[in-house]
């Protein structure tokens, strides 16, 4: 018998050992679910970026990749990954009204500092204007993230995937539309606010209601349906109980924050050396090669409260087992890319964005380092999934310091700069991650040696 936390109070109480067994919903339509929702959800956003490519110019690419680039590491600092903490906590230590809580105040904190900095950077009022439609749009993203957490540790992949597709088409469609009447960004990200704010608003609370009140079914909790209610729809103001997940899930946030950084740092200077439309081609490229890490992030996402029970079981060997399978994954996947961007990179980049996109040379140095970043992100989800957070800083504080040093040396030589200074970033990345995996007997060679037997005599047999 292990010990949880009712959903609604926060109250210790007993919970049955089948909480963290190594059983729950099958892995494959987890999987598929997670690849569905995240690749309609990523393809929408491509599709966003080759409109305005092909609708207004690489200028205005340009301040939609700045906003981006302005709001993205604050919301990722501010929003703590919770999502990752509430998924892995095997033994309900904390109530989803938590969650709910402590998100709310950090994002509005979150939207505060955007809204400053980008008053500070925009070089004009209509990019200052963009940087503030994208900050709203973030601020209803990760009231959005907090269900996710709850449905990821409840392993619904299918009820996320549902929302992020319903997110994808509505937002796809409100977009274009508005890019194409005005050919002006601003309408595009104001469009962006309204539709990621509607389905928070309409779809993601009441799918969050509804997988919380069937967890009562299964003997989650001690109250009535109608008393469980306000742990989704209202934040359980608690100073304590929130202190103490904000310092607990801190290291984990500015781990994610930092990597966030890591990757926008190249944009940073590419805007300041070479300019708004280079920074709109460098941003496109960049969009096309982060879809290497679909499959990858998809599987992290399936299997990471899988992971967490297995360590809180003590299962080791399942563990690891699961840890090589996600390294074998991600090296099919990235070679496959890698292979599709060097021999197909010039008839893709035309065919999606245009000539003056086509910079095959920089679009095959960015698939090997988001290579890289994949390895990286295995290591990564096996340590959320023990809940060693703090482990996780050291090694992107490494990698981010050595991509800020490359940038400054190699970006002012032009974009094969900034991808050469990412993949130098990506490869300090995954090391470290895996020396950390390593020194802390998550993952020994002895291990993978003998996982990837057992894996390959299965696809044999």
């Amino acid at each position: 018998m292990t010990v949880s936390r009712d959903e609604e109070t926060g109250d210790q109480c007993p919970l049955d050992n089948s909480i963290i067994s190594t059983t729950g919903r099958r892995l494959k339509p987890n999987l598929f679910w997670t690849v569905i929702g995240t690749g309609t959800y990523q393809g929408s956003q491509f599709l966003m970026i080759s409109m305005l490519a092909k609708l207004t110019n690489p200028g205005m690419v340009g301040e939609y990749a700045l906003a981006f680039a302005i709001c993205a590491p604050v919301f990722i600092l501010a929003n703590l990954n919770l999502k990752g903490v509430q998924a892995t906590d095997a033994r309900r230590d904390y109530s989803s009204a938590d969650y709910l809580a402590l998100r709310l105040v950090m994002s509005f904190f979150a939207l505060t500092v955007v809204l400053l900095a980008g008053g500070a950077l925009s070089p004009d009022r209509p990019t200052f204007l963009v940087v503030m439609s994208v900050g709203i749009a973030k601020t209803f993203e990760s009231l959005s993230d907090v269900t996710y957490g709850l449905l990821q540790r409840h392993e619904r992949m299918d009820l996320i995937a549902r929302s992020l597709i319903l997110k994808a088409v509505i937002s796809l469609a409100l977009f274009g539309g508005a890019v194409y009447l005005t050919r002006e960004v601003i309408w595009g990200t104001f469009a962006l606010a309204v539709t990621w704010g509607l389905v928070f608003a309409f779809n993601d609370v009441a799918v969050g209601e509804r997988v919380l009140l069937r967890d009562l079914g299964h003997g989650i909790g001690r109250h009535s349906s109608r008393r469980l209610l306000p742990a989704v729809l209202s934040p359980r103001w608690d100073l304590t109980t929130g202190r103490r997940l904000f310092w607990l899930a801190l290291p984990l946030g500015v781990g994610t924050a930092i990597l966030s950084l890591e990757v926008n740092i190249p944009r940073y200077f590419v805007e300041h050396y070479l300019g708004h439309a280079d920074l709109g081609v460098y941003a496109a490229l960049v969009y096309l090669t982060t879809t290497i890490t679909l499959l990858i992030d998809a599987m992290g996402q399936s299997i990471g409260p899988r992971m967490s029970r297995l360590y809180a079981a003590g299962n080791m060997e399942a563990f690891h087992k699961i840890t090589v399978k996600f390294l074998l994954g991600n090296a099919v996947v990235s070679t496959a890319w890698i292979v599709i961007a060097i021999f197909a990179g010039r008839l893709i980049l035309n065919l999606v964005y245009g000539p003056e996109y086509a910079q095959v040379g920089v679009f095959a140095v960015l698939m090997v380092a988001w290579a890289q970043y994949g390895y990286g992100s295995v290591a990564g989800f096996a340590l959320t999934a023990a809940r060693k957070f703090r482990e996780q800083v050291p090694p992107l504080i490494i990698s981010t310091v050595g991509i800020l040093v490359a940038s400054i040396v190699l970006i002012p030589h032009g974009l094969m700069g900034a991808a050469v200074a990412t993949l130098i970033a990506m490869v300090l990345r995954s090391v470290g991650q895996f020396y950390v995996l390593i020194k802390l007997g998550l993952f020994s060679a002895r291990w993978g040696r003998s996982a990837a037997r057992q894996v390959s005599n299965r696809s044999v047999t």
